[in-house]
């Protein structure tokens, strides 16, 4: 990229979570993540997932699991999330990951199934579904968070100013609520944590496309 993440940024205030999930097509015969890695164990890099691109947190999620769990499986990725539930849907793909929002609908109509939460709580609107690190113990799912962040050198008064309105924005009832619908988690912070949760996930996002060998694109 053309910037330095950390040094061409000033940190505002960390925003949200997104709620990131597995899901799994009707045909496929894989209910959860337990019968997913065995389903790869028994048949390493026949298994496809798919995702909505290279390096996204998706992407990262899956090849972490396969490094956790000791499997292999075949990545095929796409340019759009709703794509991954439509060939889920159509039984063109036994698994997926894909964000909350865009699979839940299927899954409470029955078109698809959703086996676990790609985070490291259970969501509250979903609390009977697993998250992945349940079936898969030492799994600790990727960074994937949205944060506001501004240039280089912004004052440290302005950044007091806007972490204080964005919090305050995040919190309301009614675009809470309207977060939450999306599949996404308020979780506010301000710009000394960001600073420090921005330096932890670029150490962990670096160390899983290492182990992975993802190239950019």
């Amino acid at each position: 990229m053309p910037y330095d993440p950390v040094k061409d940024f000033t940190p505002v205030a960390m925003m949200v979570e997104a709620v990131l999930v597995v899901a799994t097509s009707n045909q496929s015969g894989i209910a959860s993540m337990k019968e997913l890695v065995e389903r790869a164990r028994a048949a390493p890099g026949k298994l496809f997932y798919g995702t909505s691109g290279v390096g996204t947190s998706h992407h990262l999620s899956a090849e972490l699991l396969q490094t956790v769990a000791n499997i292999k499986m075949t990545h095929v990725p796409y340019k759009d999330p709703n794509q991954v539930a439509n060939e889920l849907i159509a039984d063109r793909l036994p698994t997926g990951w894909g964000i909350f929002g865009t699979m839940y609908p299927h899954h409470t109509a029955g078109r698809l199934r959703i086996v676990a939460i790609n985070n490291s709580k259970r969501y509250g609107r979903t609390p009977d579904i697993p998250t992945v690190g349940e079936g898969v113990p030492g799994y600790e799912p990727p960074p994937g968070w949205t944060a506001m962040f501004g240039p280089a050198g912004l004052p440290r008064p302005i950044v007091q100013r806007l972490y204080t309105e964005v919090t305050r924005a995040v919190v309301a009832p009614d675009l809470k609520d309207k977060i939450d619908a999306l599949g996404f988690i308020p979780t506010p912070s301000g710009p000394d944590d960001l600073a420090s949760e921005l330096k932890r996930s670029l150490e962990r996002t670096a160390k899983i496309v290492k182990a992975a060998g993802i190239e950019p694109e």
